[in-house]
């Protein structure tokens, strides 16, 4: 908590909020920030796979978007992708709050009044944020394999290594409407 908290304008305050259970706008400065569709996020993910020290990741559930933190270097991010954030503010709940993804898939989307992020992959305290580039690459890998199936647009693709990330998913659950 205290690596992210340190990033914010005002630590205790931000501590604070998270105690609170609020969400703190925390300056994008230190990392830059990969957001794609939350079922491409995912898909990336398990490309991304264990074999490597898992980045953190963001769930923002009024968005439906995955929120990757990542180095801050330079990167090509294809818009097709998604979009590369290398300033501004990314809202995050306390860095213990995640979520359980049911059936391999995040929750549906909240009601745009009930702004809400859960973490996937929790900060760890370090600081290791995910390579940039690799992101981009894994990315890309299943944004083609999401082309190559028919009901793409409905279903977002899924592969068996799913149960691999079990351990990066905390064991709280989130209502599915």
């Amino acid at each position: 908590m205290r690596w992210l908290a340190g990033l914010h304008a005002d630590p205790a305050s931000c501590l604070e909020a998270w105690i609170s259970a609020r969400l703190v706008p925390v300056p994008i400065r230190a990392f830059a920030v990969i957001r794609v569709s939350a079922g491409l996020g995912l898909q990336a993910l398990d490309i991304l796979g264990c074999s490597r020290r898992p980045g953190p990741v963001l769930y923002s559930v009024h968005r439906g978007t995955a929120e990757f933190l990542v180095t801050a270097q330079p990167v090509d991010l294809p818009g097709t992708l998604g979009e590369l954030l290398k300033e501004g503010v990314l809202e995050c709940p306390a860095p213990g709050r995640s979520t359980q993804l049911a059936d391999g898939l995040p929750p549906t989307r909240g009601p745009a009044q009930e702004p809400s992020a859960r973490w996937v992959v929790a900060p760890d305290g370090s600081g290791f944020l995910w390579p940039a580039a690799e992101v981009v690459k894994a990315m890309g890998y299943a944004y083609s394999a999401a082309a190559r199936t028919p009901d793409s647009e409905n279903q977002p693709p899924r592969s068996a290594r799913l149960s691999s990330l079990a351990p990066f998913f905390a064991a709280t659950r989130t209502a599915r409407p």
